[in-house]
């Protein structure tokens, strides 16, 4: 599985479909462990995620992180993060929908 996900990620850094990628500073791909018990999957990445380039590394994430701790989980060794959108739009931005066309034939 991680040999697949190592593909779509290329395609995705390569990706200049739609709008989103004139604006982002990274594509925020997955973090965690690829085919997991748990997998959790995000909208789209935040101004901390595109900074770092993984889901779910602001405020929110913070709060996940202590949620997984409590039960005894952590990103390296039990769960897959990853968001359906992997590039930061601005926060009152709207696809169109040629971009959502875009989105879908990656």
């Amino acid at each position: 599985m991680k040999k697949e996900l190592e593909k779509i990620k290329e395609k995705c850094l390569l990706c200049q479909k739609c709008s989103l990628a004139k604006t982002r500073t990274n594509i925020v791909f997955d973090d965690g462990l690829p085919n997991p018990k748990l997998m959790l999957i995000g909208e789209a990445p935040g101004f901390y995620e595109d900074k770092q380039g993984k889901p779910f590394v602001g405020k929110a994430g913070q709060l996940l992180d202590k949620i997984f701790a409590s039960v005894g989980l952590t990103r390296e060794k039990h769960v897959y993060i990853c968001n359906t959108i992997k590039c930061r739009g601005f926060h009152t931005y709207a696809l169109s929908a040629s971009d959502t066309g875009s989105l879908i034939s990656l």
